[in-house]
């Protein structure tokens, strides 16, 4: 509280919370009551009872139980300037989170379509695999029913092809002259298979694509016997 030009607070109190808080409340008044030079505030600390007062042109502090302080009084352009800097530090705040927000975003997206084209990719072989081992199930149930109806199938062997490319390879494996094909399959290295099937009724094909820097080579097999 504020009594004959003098503000009374707890004995002892730090002298730095005393200077803040009395700068807070008393602001651009005490230039009404006290001596204000430069903008710098001036009173006397009492060493005895912890009592500040403002000193004025007529009562200076008394040196043998007062000492001297003074804090400066912000001009309104320092208290313009302040809050200028504090919206400009704010903004930068809020724009480095909505970088950061951007790019967390973009990184989940492209984590989720790197899911998506795995998963696609998986599809894509399973059904490859699943294609390759029905024809070899077709081709077997065929040899299997030739077996047991008597029917006699001679010159029966695997043959297969190789193929190399950047890109895409594509191999035949091409049964000898006068013999049909009775099923087949593909294999790949440095690359994805992508498709295998019979090509002609003596011929099986299958093809492979590039997934690195390496070339990709692709495999081509044949079952091969002479038609009855």
């Amino acid at each position: 509280m504020f009594s004959h030009g003098r503000i009374s607070l707890p004995s002892r109190v730090w002298r730095t919370a005393l200077i803040g808080v009395l700068a807070f409340s008393i602001g651009s008044a005490t230039s009404a009551f006290g001596l204000v030079v430069n903008g710098v505030v001036e009173a006397c600390y009492n060493n005895a009872t912890g009592d500040l007062r403002l000193t004025t042109a007529t009562r200076p502090c008394i040196t043998a139980r007062e000492t001297a302080i003074s804090w400066n009084q912000d001009s309104a352009a320092e208290a313009a300037a302040r809050a200028a800097a504090d919206t400009t530090l704010q903004n930068n705040i809020d724009a480095e989170a909505a970088a950061r927000a951007a790019a967390d975003t973009a990184l989940q997206s492209n984590i989720t379509n790197e899911a998506a084209a795995r998963a696609a990719a998986d599809t894509t072989l399973q059904n490859n695999i699943d294609a390759e081992a029905a024809a070899r199930a077709a081709a077997d149930t065929a040899l299997q029913a030739n077996i047991a109806s008597g029917t006699a199938l001679s010159g029966y062997e695997h043959v297969h092809a190789i193929s190399t490319a950047s890109a895409a390879a594509f191999a035949v494996a091409i049964c000898p002259t006068g013999k049909k094909v009775l099923g087949g399959g593909g294999a790949s290295s440095g690359g994805r298979l992508v498709s295998s099937f019979p090509l002609a009724d003596d011929r099986w094909a299958a093809v492979a694509e590039q997934t690195g820097t390496l070339d990709v080579e692709v495999t081509a097999y044949a079952i091969c016997a002479t038609a009855p």
